[in-house]
């Protein structure tokens, strides 16, 4: 399968090397192969962890932190397509609450505060890591015209099933097509975070905008800082969440890309509690909206 790991010695987000070792620690130590071995079985030996460190790096130029040593593209694809029950993964989101069905629907809806004057199929929607399609679908029904893209074969099919329109490769896309990208729980898993933004900048139109979500990782970056943490499936979990960010390192890394931190003007369409919610997120949150800079 020829899995191997590779090195990140530069920042991801601003290339610094001005970087700090939070962490270093084999991944065969007790603690991080029972982690690892718990929640993936015995073949995730077949990832080759001996004599292989879990390292945290933390950049002092810009805040963000990332695992300098991650899988290579094979090890990824059998990590993500064999070591996690696509099932399991399915039956998980199909079998979710009234109310996780219901935010689909609102975050989709929610695009259209940017483009009050178009008329809904005129506004180009693009999910890039769509998983299942459950945002392509509910955007759909909103009105737009929504495409998808994924990497994982068995939820390609499935998405299309469901009507999903997909873009194999978004390097096929003409420049300034999309009025809309949204990416959700995305960018903590790759490897070129920064060249998928810059893909994001050229296929997005001028005053197009981006939405990035991704997990908060400021309580387990500090327990880090405090040799309090633990393996776990949080925001910094080890093999999956590569990149780690925080509202202000996230909003750094996308004004590296040429990316600004905008809030939707919500108006009076909102209730007053949400309409707070969104003002205090840019402080807060890291599922921030971001418009193309000039």
């Amino acid at each position: 399968m020829n899995i191997k790991f590779i090195e990140r010695k530069q920042c991801i987000s601003c290339n610094s090397q001005n970087i700090k070792t939070l962490l270093s620690i084999p991944l065969m130590s007790d603690n991080v192969f029972d982690y690892l071995q718990s929640l993936y079985g015995n073949c995730v030996r077949d990832l080759n962890l001996e004599n292989q460190n879990l390292e945290y790096s933390f950049c002092i130029n810009c805040s963000l932190v990332w695992q300098k040593y991650i899988l290579n593209e094979n090890g990824l694809n059998y990590l993500y397509e064999t070591l996690i029950s696509s099932e399991w993964s399915l039956s998980k989101r199909e079998r979710g609450s009234y109310k996780q069905f219901e935010s689909s629907i609102e975050e989709a809806k929610r695009v259209r505060y940017f483009y009050p004057n178009q008329k809904p199929r005129d506004v180009k929607v693009l999910d890039f890591g769509m998983g299942w399609g459950h945002y392509c679908i509910a955007s759909n029904a909103v009105g737009f015209d929504v495409y998808g893209s994924e990497l994982s074969d068995v939820r390609i099919k499935y998405a299309q099933r469901n009507g999903v329109k997909l873009i194999k490769n978004t390097k096929e896309i003409n420049s300034n097509y999309f009025d809309f990208i949204n990416t959700e729980q995305v960018l903590e898993h790759v490897a070129n975070p920064g060249e998928i933004l810059g893909e994001f900048f050229r296929i997005l139109k001028d005053k197009g905008i981006l939405k990035i979500s991704v997990p908060n990782s400021g309580k387990s970056i500090k327990n880090l800082k405090l040799n309090k943490w633990k393996p776990a499936i949080d925001p910094l979990q080890p093999l999956e969440h590569i990149n780690s960010f925080t509202p202000q390192s996230l909003k750094s890394f996308a004004l590296n890309h040429n990316f600004i931190n905008v809030t939707p003007d919500f108006n009076q369409q909102l209730s007053i509690k949400n309409f707070l919610k969104e003002k205090i997120k840019p402080y807060f949150a890291t599922s921030l909206y971001f418009k193309k800079s000039n």
